[in-house]
């Protein structure tokens, strides 16, 4: 890892800030592509990191300001809290432009964070998902972009000759996620502010957003392609809401 250039697309949501904000720490030579500035951006610019406003649907543009990069974290994903008729689209389209993006550059390696929502769900809490297991169905349009995504990388990764490291965290939480991801908005406005007690079957694998960025980093070490489900702590809704 020493010395190598990164780029890291997502930093303006919970996770690839905390990543980005983790490399800078260590002097890592930071670029950041980014579709808008926010309070996450802001506070990485005063880091030191290199920022650049880019269109992801303008590819060669793309591959002009990355060409010279050695690695590629990807954490953007669309996941609204009221999902619109676009978040399929939205989330297939930029990982297909990301990936393509690298193609013809100097980049290497590609880390890639997806979600635990692409696998099938078990009947039983006692049959452990893992990273062979079946793909999910197509329930929701986040859901489905995600496993077209999955399907998209996979093809990519027979042509070019690339590393490509996946990543499947579930719910990520922390004490600084500023806007709120879905599932903690959900938790918040719906059962918390409301003061509900709702009672559903199922449960939850919640990750700590300080783990998951570790995993990530600790990942530029691998060196052939991989896929890690990151497991976190497995609680029902029941608990969940409970406590």
């Amino acid at each position: 890892m020493n010395n190598k250039k990164i780029v890291i697309i997502g930093s303006t949501g919970h996770l690839g800030y905390n990543v980005a904000n983790r490399l800078l720490k260590k002097n890592k030579n930071i670029l950041l592509l980014i579709r808008k500035k926010n309070i996450y951006t802001r506070e990485l610019a005063n880091s030191g990191a290199n920022i650049k406003l880019v269109n992801f649907n303008k590819l060669k543009e793309i591959n002009k300001i990355i060409k010279n990069q050695d690695i590629l974290i990807n954490t953007a994903s669309r996941n609204p809290y009221n999902p619109s008729g676009n978040i399929l689209k939205d989330n297939y389209d930029i990982t297909k432009n990301i990936f393509n993006s690298t193609i013809k550059t100097s980049i290497k390696k590609i880390i890639n964070i997806s979600s635990s929502v692409i696998f099938k769900r078990k009947l039983s809490k006692s049959d452990k998902i893992n990273e062979k297991s079946e793909l999910n169905f197509f329930e929701n349009d986040y859901v489905k972009g995600k496993i077209l995504s999955e399907k998209f990388i996979d093809k990519f990764e027979l042509k070019e000759r690339k590393t490509i490291i996946r990543l499947y965290p579930g719910w990520i939480i922390g004490n600084d996620d500023i806007f709120l991801t879905p599932p903690s908005k959900f938790f918040y406005e719906r059962i918390y502010k409301k003061k509900l007690i709702p009672c559903f079957n199922g449960g939850v694998s919640i990750n700590g957003v300080e783990e998951i960025s570790d995993a990530i980093i600790n990942s530029i070490n691998i060196n052939r392609n991989q896929k890690f489900i990151l497991g976190g702590h497995n609680i029902s809704y029941y608990n969940l809401i409970k406590s």
